[in-house]
């Protein structure tokens, strides 16, 4: 099958470009903004540079050209906390994905880097990032946004135990590991 995206709609661009791009990281957001903490799952995600050490975030538009919460706490706060997850955390993941449908408790969080909110206590990595930059790509209504890392929680035994999430497909979670 050859799929022709400029003969597409952004829907079928969607479709198409979830099940060819695999794996995609699926990173857990989490920022400060109005109303306390809070987290979304982003699967349009990659490193970009390890000098200086960045990484971006794909944003598109909610229904009604709104803009997500995510994005607007990145730009006013200027930091946010970026999340590897495993397996025992997916359906907190989906759940986080809805809007109004996942709340995180006090202890759920560490505060251990200062002037930076706090990291989700079971995830396995966490990447401390600061706003760098962002990109409105042209004729989308997607704009990337580039965070800087600035520290990085690692879990002693990531490496060895731990199965983080990763999106293939529009819709499929699934860990990578071999067995």
């Amino acid at each position: 099958m050859l799929i022709s995206l400029e003969k597409t709609n952004p829907s079928e661009n969607y479709d198409a470009l979830t099940r060819a791009v695999l794996p995609r990281p699926l990173l857990w957001v989490l920022t400060e903004g109005e109303e306390g903490y809070s987290v979304a799952p982003y699967s349009f995600t990659n490193i970009l540079s390890t000098q200086p050490p960045l990484v971006s975030i794909a944003f598109g538009l909610r229904p009604g050209q709104e803009q997500k919460g995510t994005y607007k706490a990145l730009h006013e706060k200027g930091k946010g906390v970026l999340h590897l997850a495993s397996e025992h955390q997916k359906d907190d993941i989906l759940k986080s994905g809805e809007r109004g449908s996942f709340t995180l408790n006090d202890d759920d969080l560490v505060h251990d880097v200062d002037g930076f909110p706090p990291r989700i206590h079971d995830c396995p990595v966490a990447l401390y990032c600061t706003y760098y930059d962002t990109i409105d790509i042209k004729n989308a209504n997607t704009h990337l946004v580039i965070c800087k890392i600035e520290h990085i929680y690692m879990n002693e035994e990531f490496e060895k135990e731990t199965h983080p999430l990763t999106c293939v497909g529009a819709t499929g979670v699934v860990t990578l590991h071999s067995e």
